[in-house]
């Protein structure tokens, strides 16, 4: 899928919005609960909030805390956050639509783990549907992950729980930082985890050899911390064009994490890349050439509790100006069926592993 410039402008031409019931032109950074972050909205259950919010010089723009349930974001246009635009914290139906998110992620804290523009931690049934988030820095544009020990979001510890039955639909994601995802699905805590997530019709513009651009681009599914279980979250319909990396990753990467039950559906997926060369996060189970998906099991060769990749339903996508179609590696019943394009090889394995 091709954006001009003035498409791309475009994006940011909307409406005139009516007034926030809580967003402010400018900024004054208040505490962002226990996150060790600061803010310049913190929501109370049941708000809706629009508007402008301006929130250079803090780290978020708007922040969601726990309890804070039914919060909803819309026609807003968020701006300045150090880190987040958005941290919405183990809250049930949270939603962010019709909004703009964009030149967030400015001045990043090395010691939060995960630095999305749109992060929701540990949320459940809440939504992100219709946004245009573009332009931000950090590491990537939305984020679902669990809480706990480690918060992704925060400099502090949260409280164990699960992202749960969330729905990232609809969104347009082109980021400028070089590191960027576009869409992240992420597990760090044992115990919690991710699961039953939907992202749905989701256009992301990335980069790679054949088309330069800003940002990696991708929708990544990961396990990031030792035990964690990741289950039943599903890809569907998305359109990915460039991203340096492969375009769809389901990867899980430390010691006893299970992923199962990816369910990657007829999406659309356009001129990727592959792991650099000689990287610091490249393995031999990755690959190092131009494919759209890739579904791997870091396992190292003898480690006695190896992650696992398992029950992967790879269906009916459109896979074009890659070389590899699918690329697995030391995964188990991985089904591959109606993978179409003009990839070079529609479905290929790693070297066997230990």
């Amino acid at each position: 899928m091709a954006f001009s410039s003035l498409s791309l402008l475009l994006l940011f031409v909307l409406p005139a919005f009516p007034a926030a019931a809580a967003a402010t032109a400018t900024s004054d950074c208040v505490s962002a609960g226990s996150t060790g972050l600061t803010t310049v909205v913190v929501a109370f259950a049941g708000e809706t909030i629009s508007g402008s919010v301006n929130a250079t010089g803090c780290d978020l723009g708007v922040y969601v805390p726990p309890g804070a349930n039914g919060v909803m974001v819309t026609h807003a246009v968020i701006t300045g956050a150090n880190e987040h635009a958005i941290l919405a914290q183990n809250v049930v139906g949270f939603t962010l639509r019709d909004s703009v998110i964009t030149g967030n992620g400015l001045a990043v804290n090395p010691k939060v783990p995960d630095s999305k523009a749109v992060e929701l931690v540990g949320t459940a049934n809440s939504t992100v549907i219709s946004n245009t988030i573009v332009a931000n820095g950090a590491d990537g544009g939305i984020a679902l992950t669990d809480d706990g020990p480690v918060n992704p979001g925060a400099l502090s510890p949260g409280v164990l729980s699960a992202s749960v039955g969330n729905v990232v639909e609809f969104n347009f994601v082109n980021d400028t930082s070089p590191a960027n995802c576009g869409i992240v699905l992420a597990g760090f805590n044992a115990g919690a985890g991710v699961r039953d997530n939907l992202v749905l019709g989701n256009t992301i513009l990335g980069n790679s050899p054949k088309n330069p651009g800003p940002g990696d681009g991708q929708i990544v599914i990961a396990s990031d911390g030792p035990g964690v279980t990741i289950s039943d979250n599903a890809v569907q319909a998305n359109t990915i064009d460039g991203s340096l990396l492969p375009g769809i990753v389901v990867h899980s990467n430390a010691p006893g994490d299970v992923i199962s039950g990816t369910d990657i559906l007829n999406n659309n997926i356009i001129n990727n890349g592959g792991y650099p060369v000689g990287g610091p996060f490249t393995s031999a189970n990755d690959p190092v050439t131009a494919t759209g998906i890739a579904v791997i099991a870091e396992a190292a060769v003898h480690e006695p509790n190896p992650p696992t990749v398992t029950g992967t339903n790879v269906l009916n996508n459109l896979v074009t100006g890659d070389v590899y179609g699918i690329w697995t590696c030391q995964t188990t019943q991985t089904t591959v069926v109606g993978l179409i394009g003009n990839s070079q090889t529609n479905s290929t394995s790693c070297p066997a592993g230990p």
